[in-house]
């Protein structure tokens, strides 16, 4: 939260954003992910960014809610950045 306060090309941000991506596990449940913050920059762009522990990057899990996030993005001309405060 810091470093998107002290980001110069961040106009806003919130971690209370109500966005919800829906997406069915491994087993065929059906879950929603909910990412950590909505970024829009100065230029325009909008980002959602999930934070998660290094040894959490390559879980299956992980990985799963990743692809179903850029795929959500996407459709919305959305960026998605998963990030490790420690990579």
């Amino acid at each position: 939260m810091k470093e998107l306060e002290n980001d110069h090309n961040v106009s806003k941000w919130t971690k209370n954003h109500g966005i919800s991506i829906p997406y069915y596990d491994d087993d065929k449940t059906y879950r929603q992910y909910k990412p950590d913050f909505l970024v829009e920059y100065i230029d325009g762009s909008i980002e959602l960014v999930e934070m998660k522990s290094t040894h959490m990057l390559n879980s299956p899990n992980t990985k799963l809610k990743k692809k179903h996030a850029e795929e959500w993005c996407e459709a919305r001309s959305m960026k998605y950045k998963l990030i490790s405060k420690f990579q």
